[in-house]
């Protein structure tokens, strides 16, 4: 029992450090902490629920267009009147909130939606694994991959000097808009696309995507006293989430 209440944990804390990556990217190259992040995954929640049965994967390309015009529209508002760290997250939370709102308004016929989709169990080595768990642990193997690839190639000493000094990039001729836009794009979609992918397993509502907000930022404000820049910083995220998810899941 003790064997699988920690693998249950474990799994915990890949979601969340995979939810987190995107929340510590924006906090280190954009400069702001995106409270429209759990927003972004109650939104892809609700792709799901009405594209995934008819269309299945071809509900993922209206997935990307949708986070992706969301995503661009926050760079926008961030750039006309996100001045500081404090206005620029200011602004995210009211475009949170506002896709919330647009949800809730274009739903007014049911508050709590469920997505019912047979989940796969697999068992390996005695313990059984839901196919979501399956699926959300490779996720991150493969994008701490390209991470690990991104900041030994030619832009990672780029990535690394905006995430450590914004000003004195820029003085050096790093272009930092193109990064930091890529930075709120990227999560913006990663964001939607767990969203999505946790339709099948929870309740689909408007504030669904608060309470792991909140328990990422918890993590994110554990990791950042490592003070660390480039990949090292998400190995460690990763560390974090899965100690926060086993040492929370057994209070």
């Amino acid at each position: 029992m003790e064997i699988n209440y920690l693998i249950i944990n474990f799994f915990s804390g890949i979601f969340l450090a995979l939810f987190t990556i995107g929340l510590i990217s924006n906090f280190k190259i954009a400069k702001f902490l995106n409270l429209s992040y759990g927003s972004f995954f109650a939104l892809g929640a609700y792709v799901a629920y009405h594209f995934f049965l008819s269309l299945h994967l071809l509900s993922i390309l209206i997935l990307l267009f949708i986070s992706s015009i969301f995503g661009i529209l926050l760079y926008v508002l961030l750039k006309k009147i996100g001045n500081d760290v404090l206005s620029s997250t200011i602004v995210s939370l009211g475009l949170g909130i506002l896709i919330e709102e647009i949800l809730r308004l274009t739903h007014v016929t049911g508050y709590f939606l469920i997505l019912d989709v047979p989940i796969k169990v697999y068992e390996i080595a005695g313990v059984k694994m839901a196919q979501w768990e399956l699926v959300q642990f490779f996720m991150l193997i493969t994008i701490l991959t390209i991470l690990y690839a991104l900041y030994k190639s030619k832009y990672g000493i780029k990535i690394k000097f905006v995430e450590e000094d914004v000003e004195l990039a820029t003085i050096y001729g790093v272009n930092i808009n193109v990064y930091q836009f890529s930075s709120i794009l990227l999560a913006c979609i990663l964001s939607s696309v767990l969203g999505f992918l946790s339709s099948t397993t929870q309740a689909i509502f408007p504030s669904m995507g608060w309470g792991v907000l909140v328990s990422g930022i918890i993590v994110l404000a554990i990791a950042s006293q490592f003070r660390l820049v480039g990949f090292k910083q998400y190995l460690v995220l990763t560390i974090v989430s899965i100690a926060y998810a086993e040492i929370i899941g057994w209070f």
